[in-house]
């Protein structure tokens, strides 16, 4: 059983991924593999740098807060480092679900943009996690410091996803209190199961 988890940026994606693998299931997250395939293959600094200039990196490395910053108040920007980042990742991600299926027989694949790249074939069941936006503005502000402005920006960035997207199996909402969440996602899962189980008979 392959699941996968979407939704805009801080509805609760990660908190429903947790839920799954404590359910049994293995977790693959798309932005970690992001900022891998950024560490493990220079070209891509160099193409950021190329484009987005020097003045986004510091003795640690690309700062991602500061290219954020950047481009989620420029769409044209986002487009264009959404083109150099995605391709590889994509690839990466691809593979690590074909490998991960090989050994695990259940996993959860957390991806704000998984309705974007046209990779449902590869789910059995996919869970959209909504909430509402005072809910992703406080809680970019608290878990990342950002100010209001700084968050505002990234939840508009991502306002076009599609929550009546035809391949939407569930929809999870998170506006209550994390014993609330949990409760839905083990209801989903129950659901997920019988469903699986009335398949084989």
């Amino acid at each position: 059983m392959i699941i996968g988890v979407t939704g805009r940026i801080a509805s609760g994606k990660s908190v429903v991924t947790k839920f799954f693998t404590e359910l049994g299931s293995v977790a693959i997250n798309a932005d970690e593999i992001g900022k891998e395939v950024l560490q493990l293959q220079p070209d891509l600094n160099n193409e950021i740098r190329d484009h987005f200039g020097k003045e986004m990196y510091d003795e640690s490395g690309l700062d991602r807060h500061k290219l954020g910053d950047h481009v989620f108040n420029h769409p044209e920007e986002l487009k264009h480092l959404n083109k150099i980042i995605h391709p590889p990742l994509l690839k990466e991600l691809e593979s690590r679900i074909l490998s991960t299926k090989r050994i695990f027989r259940n996993i959860v694949v957390e991806a704000a943009l998984l309705l974007d790249w046209n990779i449902g074939h590869y789910f059995d069941v996919i869970i959209l996690v909504t909430t509402e936006k005072k809910n992703q503005i406080q809680r970019l502000m608290e878990k990342h410091g950002f100010s209001y402005e700084q968050a505002e920006s990234r939840v508009e960035a991502q306002s076009l996803l599609k929550e009546n997207h035809p391949d939407i199996d569930f929809t999870v909402t998170n506006n209550s209190t994390e014993s609330d969440l949990k409760i839905e996602v083990y209801r989903v899962w129950k659901e997920i199961w019988e469903k699986e189980e009335g398949q084989a008979v």
